[in-house]
């Protein structure tokens, strides 16, 4: 009888038998206790919650002698072959791949040795295992532990079992008496030998090939079963199989739509990584209706070129095809997470919410592959992650980009890390213990591949030789389908034959017809010589500018122990460029002439920069408070990524010679010349310009204060071997150390940073333009910059007044030597007609000046 709960009474013990603890670990076995119990004659009862093949194989030896057993299975469910096929713990025994043997065995033994019988509803958690033997005491074992191979201790098994024993005829006979009274109760049983055979022999029979293969597959893709549910994804309340955009999408489309939805409620994240042209666009615009029919908010960040491709679909516009669905998301340009303040298109950067959106969306991912921290200033991948994502509402990431993957398998750590905001072991439960030893180990997995001879770098060699792990990660996070993939598992009638790739054609033709190609050697040397200066701005800040400009773009590695010098990688990538450049040459000389003409355009561009921002009056700033990709600052900067203030340029470390058909200005002379008096310095100047035959600027000095000379130089063409002075130019005499207002203003002119780099002639041309304009100040009592408009005039009038100077004295000398009258009355008249038209030409200076 039961004690009223279905379990069995208590067991006692006479005097001299003791209740034994077995719990298959240090307190004894309970597949022990039955082996030195079983012999031949012996009559088994067993009551077992769970039955599986590997329990008889444990004690198939000793089954086999006995004279039969009685088997109560103690729970109503119906009997199938995955339950007689061994439990959890028992998966070792499985992977021996020796079950249908041992199934063959054991449904023989059942035919021959045993009676079975199940129970028809209710359960009984108790096990008990009844030993009558012909000889010695009878053995029974009760408790926790099941007929199976780790219910018997003969595998290790997480459950905690507690089992007693005892060989007391008493408590024997009182268990027993509890198994038959429900073995012949015809209420609570019946028969079931055949059931249970039929689900063993189902083991023991030979498997088509197909049944094995589909099984398989179901093992592999149990996990991906509910995914093909589109109802258990999409909530279809929100009616967003109404709208135009779910509407406008092609099959494949919609399913890449659902699988997207899928893996942003599973993991919170998605890589949508379709080829290009496969519509990744509008399959985002799809995602971002549906959460934002369900009332989120939704950020676009694109990149500036992109910005307008989403934006026309928030605007009451013609192109907007999608108008009816009402879209409201904002968008930002990747370039705004470098931004505080200022607007995008609408949005007041300085007041926006950032981490108020459930979704965002980030096109084109793959600019965000790199992570590399600065000093002292938050880069946009820091900006994205901790104000964005990890601040304020939980964010869901849906990123697009049909190369997640540049140039290393690394690149998806950085934008895997937004969907886990940065958790190594966010996909733990699903396989994946690290994220990064699992990327770093397909990295040295894929480099070892690269490292093979051509014909074994093979594709499937590769994907061999990929770690497990990393095709799971992508299974999780990625969809990323080719034309190849849609042809072949869709149905392409609705969107139409995608274009064939023709063969390509290769034709080979002399490229220099003519003969007037130079030499390749000629050429690359050529190329050694450019500077690109232009893409290494740092290169040229002045050396007291150059500590700010270290903590601003310097980045500390190796955990601070070293430091990667923003100067050095641009040293690096100029002769990367140079390289390049050359190797353009390769694809074609059309080709070759358009890099040269980009680079060209490049430069020019950063020269028209520097010379506009010559001329004008900005406060000085420095690196380190301006925001480098503030728009308003553009004028005031040069540079790609890493930009320079041109106020820090030191412009003329290396400005460029000047050579023509006429003029050579590959350098300028600076000669300092002490007198010992003034009165002969226009004579000494004209002839020392004369002699020298190179640009030179003299610096006259006597007692304390300084003239400028300065002349204009050109090649002799009928003797290149001599030079021919064209004009000459002598300042006033000033005192530098106190100079007058005209005098400061002039010397601020002629400050370097002031005067133009762009080469020696240009530098030296500004230079006399301002000694010019010095002299016309002296006339006119005011000093003006010069100016390309005002400049000439002022130089031709002071040509004139010079040469109507040197007449006056000539007509001065003759009057001294003169003794009639009427002739010096003549001559005192044309000295005062000179004197006349030097003061109308210094009135039309000054109102040139004025001006």
């Amino acid at each position: 009888m039961t004690n009223g709960e279905g379990q069995a009474p208590a067991s006692t013990t006479g005097r001299g038998h003791q209740a034994l603890l077995l719990d298959n670990k240090s307190h004894g076995r309970v597949v022990d206790e039955l082996r030195s119990s079983l012999s031949d004659g012996s009559k088994v009862a067993v009551l077992t919650g769970l039955f599986s093949v590997f329990g008889y194989a444990e004690l198939r030896t000793e089954l086999r002698k006995i004279n039969k057993l009685r088997l109560l299975l103690g729970n109503a469910e119906a009997i199938r072959p995955d339950h007689l096929a061994g439990t959890l713990d028992e998966t070792g025994l499985r992977n021996q791949l020796d079950l249908q043997r041992v199934a063959r065995e054991c449904a023989d033994w059942v035919k021959q040795k045993t009676e079975v019988q199940q129970l028809h509803s209710s359960s009984i958690s108790q096990n008990i295992f009844h030993i009558e033997r012909e000889h010695g005491a009878p053995t029974a074992v009760s408790g926790s532990s099941d007929f199976t191979a780790a219910g018997l201790g003969s595998v290790p098994s997480r459950a905690f079992a507690m089992n007693t024993v005892t060989h007391d005829p008493a408590a024997t006979k009182q268990l027993l008496s509890w198994f038959e009274t429900i073995w012949t109760d015809p209420t609570a049983v019946r028969g079931a030998k055949d059931q249970l055979l039929e689900a063993i022999e189902f083991l023991a029979r030979d498997k088509p090939a197909s049944q094995i293969y589909f099984a398989t597959l179901f093992n592999i893709f149990r996990d991906y079963l509910e995914d093909i549910d589109e109802e258990s994804i999409i909530r279809s309340k929100t009616g967003f199989k109404d709208t135009i955009v779910w509407n406008k999408l092609y099959k494949f489309q919609r399913d890449g739509v659902i699988g997207a939805i899928d893996k942003l409620e599973r993991y919170g994240g998605c890589i949508i990584a379709d080829s290009v042209g496969l519509g990744k666009t509008f399959e985002a615009l799809a995602v971002i209706k549906y959460y934002e029919l369900r009332n989120d908010r939704v950020l676009v960040l694109a990149p500036k070129k992109l910005r307008e491709n989403w934006t026309v679909y928030t605007v009451n516009d013609k192109r907007n095809l999608l108008a009816k669905d009402r879209f409201n998301y904002d968008v930002l340009n990747h370039t705004d997470l470098s931004r505080t303040s200022g607007r995008s298109g609408e949005i007041n950067l300085e007041t926006l919410n950032w981490g108020n959106y459930d979704l965002i969306v980030i096109d084109e991912s793959h600019n965000f592959r790199n992570n590399n921290p600065r000093v002292d200033s938050v880069t946009r991948y820091q900006r994205l992650m901790e104000d964005v994502i990890k601040s304020g509402v939980k964010t869901k990431v849906l990123m697009l980009s049909a190369t997640p993957v540049n140039n290393r398998l690394n690149d998806l750590k950085n934008q895997v890390a937004f969907i886990t905001e940065g958790q190594d072991k966010a996909f733990d439960a699903a396989g994946i213990p690290s994220i990064e030893v699992t990327l770093r180990r397909a990295q040295t997995q894929f480099n070892e591949w690269l490292k093979l001879p051509e014909e074994a770098r093979t594709t499937e060699r590769l994907l061999e030789s990929l770690n497990f792990g990393y095709f799971k990660l992508l299974d999780l996070l990625t969809i990323a389908r080719s034309r190849r993939h849609i042809e072949k598992y869709y149905d392409v009638t609705e969107i139409g034959k995608f274009p064939e790739r023709l063969k390509p054609k290769n034709i080979k033709s002399d490229i220099d017809k003519n003969g007037e190609f130079p030499a390749l050697k000629d050429i690359n040397r050529s190329i050694k010589k450019l500077s690109l200066a232009a893409y290494a701005p740092l290169d040229y800040v002045l050396s007291d500018k150059q500590e700010e400009y270290s903590r601003k773009y310097d980045q500390q590695v190796a955990g601070g122990k070293s430091t990667l010098k923003q100067v050095d990688r641009e040293r690096s990538l100029i002769h990367l460029m140079r390289v390049n450049m050359l190797k353009r040459m390769e694809s074609s000389i059309h080709s070759f002439a358009l890099t040269v003409e980009k680079v060209h355009g490049q430069v020019a561009g950063f020269l028209q920069k520097i010379e506009a921002h010559e001329a004008s009056e900005v406060e000085e700033l420095s690196i380190e408070d301006v925001q480098v990709d503030a728009t308003e600052l553009d004028d005031l900067m040069i540079g790609r990524k890493v930009k320079v203030l041109i106020q820090d340029l030191d412009l003329f470390r290396n400005i460029a010679p000047f050579t023509n058909e006429e003029r050579d200005y590959g350098e300028i002379a600076i000669l300092s010349v002490d007198l010992s008096s003034p009165t002969r310095v226009r004579r000494l100047a004209s002839f020392m310009q004369q002699a020298i035959p190179y640009p030179l600027l003299l610096v006259f000095q006597h007692d304390g204060k300084v003239a400028l000379s300065v002349a204009e130089k050109r090649i002799n063409q009928a003797d290149a071997s001599k030079i021919v002075v064209e004009e000459r130019w002598l300042s006033p005499w000033f005192d530098p150390a106190a100079p007058t207002d005209i005098e400061s203003a002039f010397l601020d002119a002629v400050t370097l940073s002031k005067l133009p780099a762009t080469n020696f002639y240009a530098l030296y041309q500004a230079l006399q333009a301002q000694v010019v304009a010095l002299l016309t100040a002296e006339r006119t009592g005011r000093f003006q910059a010069a100016s390309a408009m005002v400049a000439p005039l002022h130089r031709d009038a002071l040509r004139k007044i010079e040469g109507l100077e040197r007449e006056i004295a000539e007509l001065r000398n003759a009057l001294k030597r003169e003794s009639q009258m009427s002739r010096k009355i003549s001559l005192n008249s044309e000295i005062k007609s000179r004197k006349d038209a030097i003061v109308q030409l210094e009135a039309e200076m000054t109102g040139t000046t004025n001006n």
